[in-house]
Order: structure tokens, then C-alpha cells, then sequence
């Protein structure tokens, strides 16, 4: 090929050669690149099979299929050299040589008219993004092996589009390192941000972020849209309250030339809120010690309704429900002694916005249900809230408790201490007198009575009374006149000692009676009326 030719001939007749005819010079041409179009090289899985610009490595798994059709004098044992010409993302040169001698077409070949074979994807997948990737292939006709003489044939060149290896995304405000972070959800209060690492972003990619934690409120995919320069995408920070304590994964999705394919997985772990992180919310009596944040609560001073209030918290939000119960100890003892202020279903209120707004909520908390709270009792309250929005309160978290000793000292309503003999309205039984022992003033007698009672009926009152009995076995007993039975019985000492009866405020124009059922009489002094 490209060669001059000389060509004659000779002539045997009767078994004797002619002498050779005149020579005929003649110029072998090349053959023209239009003569090799046809057998120009090609990877299959580019575009158009092989025949378009574009290679795209993101739809290749195996490696790409290069093929050469037949061409004019294609012949076993032709020396073939065949390399592949790109350029890798920092720009440096990135070739590879599949065949060159010995390489040659084979007899298979020839017979099928074609040459294949693999190029690897180890080599394909770190070509550039937008680079340009050559085939270029060549074949020695005259079958030397020196590659100065073989026929290039015409190039094949495709615009690459890169294998996007997106990893994980990560978190802002999380601690940690992608493809596993833990997020405190203080941290995110204000602002909750998806980063994306750089995958080799090209103009017009268009991107997209999923969080997926609970289903609903609890999960979001965030619009699609170009993706900023510091390639961080805004969260709506409300998602993170639905999953506290629970797992989420984050990924995102990359839309180039019509293809979005996944990110790799984030593993989330969105933490709990700690009590630390409640301390604002806790819930206080306002009446109670010094403004609530004390530790005794005086029903003395309580005449009504206490006002409960509670604070705000991180994350809170509108329509989220909420728990408040008051837990103590009733005056005769009997627990549970429990209030349920707020108790959903179906009682409320959730969360409101004026509660946001205002950073506080107060609610009464019903004087019915304090003033019979027993002296020295531990009273606590307990709040709750449900950041997922349930209405189920085991999804509920409580917050730090408030406890205050309930202080209750009794109103004093009647006393008599028999000073200078004034009986305050008490009246003597038959032989019964006032005595003076070392300047104090008692009484003896074996029975007195207080009528009419200046008492409420229904409220609950303690009477106490010092007294002794110089005889042994005599039984100080409390009566409400009318009455069957007495309230209370005392055994008495030979010594002053005193002695306490509870009872509920006699029925109107009733009495009081202290008795002594044995024919003795008693001493009887300092008789104190308490209002429980």
C-alpha cells in the first residue's frame, strides 16, 4: 500500500517462454480514511451504540466493549495495535495499550469479519469528568511489527461523563465522621444542615436530600435544586423531634443528563434530650417558695387556685401534647393523692403558638385539691411532653421533676389556757372547778363541754389537751354531741402530758364534750383547737 508496482507478463506456447511483455508501472494507493470509516473503532455501551459523543462510565459495570468491524485486505496474522487516550480528574495523562504486537487478528477473527474486546473499568472509571477519550487503532498490512509502518485508522473520540461516587453526606451540627455521626438535638435547635462532599460537581447538577427517620413528620426530602457553591442544603429543623432517640439515615441524590442515581447512606443517631437540656421547662407552683424555685409549698398562705408554669424547651412546637399531674399525700394519709391537671387524651391543651411566643403557660392548680395535702408530705410534679405528636404518653418524655414539702401548719381557731379562770365558753361539769398549781391555772372536773361549737361543720379540725389523772386507768374521752360513740379515747398519765383527737366539724348547733366515764375527776388545761 503506497507503493509503486511493476507489473509484465510472459507468454508459454508449445513449451517455450516468451520473452516478458513491456512493464506497466503502477502506484499501489493507500487506502483512504473513507475506506476505513466503516471499521472505526467504537466502545458499545457509549451513545448510539457506540456511534455517539458521549460515554457515560456511570452506565458501565464490567468495563466498556471495543470493536472493530472488517476492513478491505484484513488478513490473519495482520499485526493490530489498539490503545485507549484520556485524561484523569487532576488532569494528567491516563492511557492504556490493549494490543500491540504480538498481537494479531486471529482466524476466528477474520472468519466473523470483527475484533472485540474488553476495555477494564478500573481503567475507564477514573477518566474526567467532560474529558476527551481516544480510541485509536491500527493495523500493519505489510505484517511487520514496526508500528511506524502500520495504517492508523480513523480515531474515535468521546466526551466522558464520569462515574459519580457519591458518598455519604454528613451533618453540620453533628459530631463525628460520615458514614456514621451522632447528632445532639441542642445542637440543631436553630438550624439543621446537610453537607455534600465534593463528587466532582459540574454546572447544572441539580441535587436533592432525604432524611429519613419516622414516617410522616418525621421524614423529609428536601425540593431539587442547584446546588450552592458551599454545597450545603437547609433541613427543616422539626424533623429532628420526631426521632429523638432514634435512628435516621440522610442521603442525597445528584439529577445530571436525566440520571438522579442515590448517594451512599448517613447513619444517624439523633440523641435523646437530656434532662440538662429540660432544666428551663420545669414545671413550679408559683406560690410556693420563693416563687416556685424553693423547696416548701405553705398552704397557709394558699386562700385559692395555685398557678402552675412551665417554661419552654428546645424543640418545642405547635399541637405537641402534653402531661401535668400532681402527685401527694392526703392529711389522713391515703396515697396515691393525685391531681391530673393535664391528662390527653382526650384533656389538653397542646402546645400552643402564644405558649412559644410568650416562652411560658400557666394553669391553675385547684385549692380543692391542696388544701387537704398532709403536713410534712413530699409533693411532686410531674410534666411530660410528646415530641412525635402521638397523643400516646409512653412516647411521652419527663421532664426533670419539681418536689416541695408541703407545709401546713394548722389555724389556731380556739384556745383556752383557764387564765385567771376564763373558760372561753367552755363549760364546767357538776363539781368541776379551776385550780392554781405554781401560778398556772387548770381545771378539774369529769366533764366539760363547748357549746354551742363555734366550728364549720365538714371541715376537718384537731382538738388537743393537756391532762392527767391522779387515779389509774381513766380514760379522757372526746365526744360530738349529738353523738353515739366518742370521737377518740386517751388512757391518761399521773403526769401532764397531751393528747390529740381529729375529728370533722360537729353538725350545726352541735357541741364539744371532754368525759371521764369512770367517777373520777381529771386535770384538764391549754385546750387547743386547730383547723386541719
Amino acid at each position: 500500500l503506497g507503493k509503486p508496482v511493476t507489473v509484465t507478463y510472459s507468454v508459454t506456447r508449445n513449451g517455450g517462454d516468451s520473452p516478458p511483455s513491456a512493464s506497466l508501472n503502477l502506484a499501489v494507493q493507500t487506502l483512504a480514511p473513507g475506506d476505513l470509516l466503516n471499521s472505526k473503532p467504537k466502545i458499545s455501551q457509549a451513545e448510539n451504540n457506540g456511534e455517539g459523543p458521549e460515554l457515560d462510565l456511570n452506565d458501565l459495570t464490567d468495563g466498556g466493549t471495543v470493536r472493530i468491524e472488517g476492513w478491505p485486505h484484513i488478513a490473519v496474522g495482520q499485526y493490530v495495535w489498539l490503545r485507549l487516550k484520556g485524561t484523569k480528574a487532576d488532569g494528567s495523562n491516563h492511557d492504556l495499550t490493549i494490543w500491540q504486537p504480538p498481537s494479531r487478528v486471529t482466524s476466528d477473527e477474520y472468519d466473523r469479519n470483527y475484533l472485540q474486546v474488553t476495555a477494564p473499568y478500573e481503567y475507564l472509571k477514573d477518566l474526567a469528568e467532560g474529558s476527551t477519550l481516544t480510541v485509536e487503532f491500527k493495523v500493519a498490512f505489510g505484517r511487520s511489527s514496526d508500528e511506524a509502518l502500520a495504517e492508523t485508522f480513523p480515531l474515535r473520540t468521546y466526551t466522558v461523563r464520569a462515574v459519580l461516587e457519591l458518598f455519604a453526606p454528613s451533618v453540620k451540627e453533628a459530631t463525628g465522621t460520615a458514614p456514621n455521626q451522632q447528632l445532639n438535638p441542642v445542637a440543631a435547635e436553630d438550624n439543621l444542615t446537610v453537607v455534600i462532599p465534593d463528587y466532582g460537581v459540574q454546572p447544572g447538577d441539580q441535587v436533592s436530600v432525604t432524611w429519613t427517620g419516622t414516617p410522616g413528620a418525621g421524614t423529609y426530602t428536601s425540593p431539587i435544586q442547584v446546588l450552592p457553591t458551599n454545597r450545603e442544603i437547609a433541613m427543616p429543623v422539626s424533623v429532628i423531634a420526631y426521632n429523638l432517640g432514634k435512628p435516621v439515615t440522610v442521603t442525597y441524590t445528584v439529577t445530571r443528563n436525566g440520571d438522579s442515581p442515590p448517594s451512599d447512606l448517613l447513619d444517624l443517631a439523633v440523641q435523646t434530650l437530656a434532662p440538662s437540656d429540660l432544666q428551663n421547662a420545669q414545671p413550679k407552683i408559683r406560690q410556693a417558695e420563693n416563687e416556685g424555685d424553693g423547696t416548701e409549698l405553705d398552704l397557709n398562705a394558699i386562700s385559692g387556685d395555685a398557678t402552675c408554669w412551665l417554661g419552654t424547651w428546645p424543640l418545642i412546637a405547635e399541637d405537641q401534647d402534653v402531661w401535668l399531674r400532681i402527685k401527694g399525700t392526703k392529711a389522713d394519709g391515703t396515697v396515691p393523692y393525685d391531681l391530673d391537671i393535664w391528662a390527653p387524651p382526650p384533656q389538653g391543651p397542646k402546645v400552643t403558638p402564644a405558649w412559644i411566643s410568650q416562652g411560658f403557660y400557666e394553669i391553675p392548680a385547684l385549692y380543692s385539691y391542696l388544701k387537704d395535702l398532709k403536713d410534712g408530705s413530699d409533693l411532686t410534679m410531674e410534666f411530660k411532653v410528646d415530641f412525635s405528636e402521638t397523643t400516646d404518653e409512653a412516647n411521652a418524655i419527663t421532664f426533670p421533676l419539681r418536689s416541695y414539702t408541703v407545709v401546713r401548719v394548722p389555724l389556731l381557731v380556739h384556745y383556752t389556757p383557764f387564765t385567771n379562770g376564763e373558760l372561753n365558753s367552755w363549760a364546767l361539769g357538776s363539781g368541776g372547778v379551776i385550780r392554781d398549781e405554781d401560778g398556772n391555772d387548770y381545771c378539774q372536773t369529769t366533764v366539760i363541754t363547748l357549746n354551742p361549737s363555734p366550728l364549720c361543720s365538714g371541715k376537718r379540725y384537731e382538738v388537743s389537751v393537756r391532762a392527767r389523772s391522779a387515779q389509774s386507768g381513766v380514760k379522757l374521752d372526746f365526744w360530738l354531741v349529738p353523738g353515739s360513740l366518742p370521737v377518740d379515747s386517751h388512757p391518761l398519765s399521773s403526769q401532764w402530758q397531751t393528747y390529740r383527737y381529729v375529728f370533722e366539724g360537729p353538725s350545726p348547733h352541735g357541741s364539744l364534750m371532754f368525759y371521764v366515764a369512770l367517777p373520777s375527776t381529771v386535770d384538764i388545761d391549754d385546750i387547743r383547737i386547730y383547723q386541719l
